[in-house]
């Protein structure tokens, strides 16, 4: 069973006035074996009110997977998955047969 972990790798804010510009975001998707990651960022032109000081990450998650939409999230999780399915089950390889 893959997990799936959104965390949040750096918020970009103005500093006059505290309001988030941009998220940088990791999306990390594990199995028993395996750990992929992808990492995007969504710029929020200003759109967030609430002060910097009080943001948590949970907060700041939820805003992301909103700003981001149900589609778009599924595809990256998709493509996590993917990838994690490429890595147990191969289709191609590298080396030499003497080695």
């Amino acid at each position: 069973m893959t997990t799936f972990t959104w965390t949040v790798r750096e918020l970009e804010r103005i500093t006059a006035d505290g309001r988030v510009i941009n998220v940088a975001y990791r999306i990390i998707a594990g199995d028993a074996t395996n750990t992929v990651d992808f990492d995007g960022d969504i710029n929020l032109d200003g759109e967030v009110t609430t002060p910097y000081e009080d943001l948590t990450e949970e907060m700041v998650v939820g805003w992301l997977l909103d700003y981001l939409g149900e589609e778009q999230k599924n595809n990256d999780e998709g493509l996590l998955q993917w990838r994690l399915d490429q890595l147990a089950n191969p289709v191609k390889s590298k080396g030499l047969p003497w080695t």
